[in-house]
């Protein structure tokens, strides 16, 4: 009986040992296979980007964007270039860039903010298609670099559309300065058109000593001090954001000493259909 007994407690010892043994070895390995979250990085430096891939107008070749920068040292000048653009771009417009302020070049030089951004648009006529870098380096040392590609592609028949580009800026802190494109696709060919942002032209006075309110159209070259209405009917060859002859138009457009909101961009054709295209540009405190 004793004997039995005894059997019996060594079959119970072996199959527990059995048991115990796959069990832990699960868990040895739960442990080491255990992920454990990545830690989160924050990208610090010199940053730099492109709004806009764009799609040049078939009557001048006329391209625009925007180059903004950020994570710079706070107030210190640096040299903004692209010297593709500014060899390939052969119209009346070569590959300027334009703080706003009234000066223009390229390369051209300009201060960021206490934040260490800035903004900047470009604006190009006669440019060749193709793959560009604009370029961002600290004037001091130690001559820090960014840089970011704008993709120029050849005119295209485009589905109707109208959009801001970008539809939100974060404002320098210094003089409350933004600046955009109105991206103008596929409407009717070789039509004048009327753009107006009254609510934005009143949040944007300007600023004493910097920069000023400006809006262009790359078709006609036509410059306007005023966001409130541009190129307001009648329509005059001078005076108006004109389409190319795929409906195509791009126009950049500048203000200061803006409040922070968001404000309607309204784009309206002056003949044909007199279809309308409204947009919100909105206005992000530094």
């Amino acid at each position: 009986m004793r004997r039995w007994l005894l059997t019996r407690f060594v079959l119970a010892i072996g199959v527990m040992v059995c048991i115990a043994w796959p069990l832990s070895s699960v868990a040895s390995a739960a442990r080491r296979h255990h992920h454990h979250p990545a830690p989160v990085t924050s990208s610090s430096g010199p940053q730099a980007h492109v709004v806009g891939d764009l799609t040049e107008t078939s009557v001048v070749g006329g391209v625009g964007f925007v180059f903004e920068g950020s994570g710079w040292y706070a107030n210190e000048p640096i040299s903004i270039a692209s010297p593709g653009l500014l060899a390939d771009c052969a119209g009346p417009v070569p590959g300027e860039i334009n703080n706003g302020s009234g000066a223009d070049g390229n390369p051209l030089v300009v201060t960021t903010d206490f934040s260490g951004a800035f903004n900047v648009a470009v604006a190009g006529q006669g440019c060749t298609p193709g793959t560009y870098q604009v370029t961002g380096e600290e004037v001091n040392t130690p001559n820090r670099v960014a840089t970011a590609n704008a993709v120029i592609t050849a005119p295209a028949l485009l589905s109707p559309a109208v959009a801001l580009s970008p539809a939100s800026e974060v404002e320098t802190g210094t003089s409350g300065h933004v600046e955009g494109t109105i991206l103008i696709q596929g409407l009717n060919p070789q039509e004048f058109l009327e753009i107006g942002a009254p609510s934005l032209a009143a949040a944007c006075p300007g600023s004493a000593g910097g920069p000023v309110n400006f809006i262009q159209d790359l078709n006609t070259l036509t410059i306007s001090g005023s966001l409130a209405a541009y190129g307001a009917i009648p329509p005059t060859a001078a005076a108006n954001p004109k389409t190319d002859y795929a409906g195509n138009d791009i126009v950049v457009f500048s203000a200061a000493g803006c409040n922070a909101g968001a404000y309607p961009v309204v784009t309206t054709e002056t003949g044909a259909g007199h279809r309308s295209f409204n947009d919100v540009f909105t206005v992000v405190a530094p």
